[in-house]
Order: structure tokens, then sequence, then C-alpha cells
């Protein structure tokens, strides 16, 4: 069954299968994003060798939180779940 977030998103396929541990998963999103990821860090930094480094260590974050509250686990910022951990006690 695919989840909504994944309808939304077209990488939250990978993601939730890199939660789930699977390796191919990973390298998967890395031949989908890392000219994306890559692009950007060296428009941003304007150093090949910086953003090399930096778009491997983007993938290695993903794997490391995928599935985690670090990585949002693909709540909506209008969600009722992120509405309520913002409301004060």
């Amino acid at each position: 069954m695919v989840s909504a977030a994944a309808r939304e998103d077209p990488w939250a396929p990978w993601i939730e299968s890199i939660a789930a541990g699977e390796n191919e998963a990973l390298a998967a999103l890395y031949d989908a994003s890392s000219s994306v990821v890559f692009g950007v860090a060296v428009r941003m930094l304007n150093d090949r060798a910086d953003a090399e480094e930096v778009a491997l260590d983007v993938h290695k974050y993903v794997w490391r939180t995928a599935g985690t509250p670090a990585a949002g686990s693909f709540a909506k910022p209008d969600s009722a779940a992120n509405q309520a951990s913002l409301t004060p006690n």
C-alpha cells in the first residue's frame, strides 16, 4: 500500500524503504537524487569538492534518519500531529 506521503513526494517510497533497512532503496534514491543535491550544493558553495562531500553527507543523513522524527516522518507541516507538537503545554 502506498502512503499518502508517497503520493505527494516522488522520493517518499525510497525513504520509506530506507527506513525499513533496504540498502537497495538508498542506492536507487542516490541514483535519482545525487545530481540534484550536488547541483544545489555547487551553486551554494561554489566549490565542487565541498559540494561532493555535502552530497554524500546528505545521503548519509537520509540513511541514518529515514523514518525518524528527525526526518519529519513524512508529516506535513499542517498535520494534526505536528500542530499538537507545536502547541505549548
